[in-house]
């Protein structure tokens, strides 16, 4: 769900990947700023049971969806951008790296703390899958985190404030943007296999 206080425009549902698993695209207007772009997901754990009991998920459709997202943001360097869910995928991953130098977008959390919100329940053990990036033009006026009631998930929070100054471009090497394309191709097959 995205609740917002402040007007969406063109918000849409859309399924990149799998059909299952829905993402949300707003543009939300700022009086005092112009349009935001932003996009919430949560794309598809590893691990989780292949519907026909034929095995188990791996990360495929999950790089899928981070890819295309990361190449959407790529497209559009001049925009402002808040992409955040649960990505079921820690920042330093290969793939969540590889989404950063492909989308341009910054990590608010890097100098703050690791906020790890995955397991609640578990504080021996929690690792931070739930994640927030945000255009270079974006800085983190607060951050924390909380626990929403039922969730094994902690949420994040964050105040963020954007200028109106250069954009940094993605730093995505040709052989970033070759495994991106390569990772797509391999979540839809994925997907499509396990409709």
């Amino acid at each position: 769900m995205l609740w917002s206080r402040i007007p969406l425009v063109n918000s849409q549902i859309r399924y990149l990947v799998s059909n299952s698993r829905p993402s949300i695209f707003a543009q939300v207007k700022l009086d005092d700023y112009g349009v935001l772009n932003y996009v919430g997901l949560h794309p598809l754990p590893p691990g989780l049971p292949v519907d026909d009991d034929a095995g188990r998920h791996d990360s495929r459709i999950r790089e899928a969806e981070l890819m295309l997202v990361a190449e959407m943001v790529a497209d559009q360097p001049d925009a402002t951008w808040i992409v955040s869910g649960d990505f079921n995928d820690v920042a330093w991953s290969h793939t969540t790296q590889m989404f950063q130098r492909i989308s341009g977008l910054k990590d608010p959390r890097v100098g703050r703390g690791f906020y790890n919100t995955y397991h609640a329940m578990y504080p021996w053990l929690r690792f931070p899958i739930d994640q927030v990036f945000i255009s270079s033009n974006g800085s983190i006026a607060e951050m924390g985190r909380f626990h929403p009631a039922g969730s094994d998930h902690f949420a994040i929070t964050a105040a963020i404030k954007f200028a109106h100054q250069p954009m940094a471009y993605p730093t995505a090497s040709s052989a970033d943007m070759r495994q991106a394309e390569e990772m797509i191709e391999a979540g839809r097959e994925d997907a499509h296999q396990h409709k």
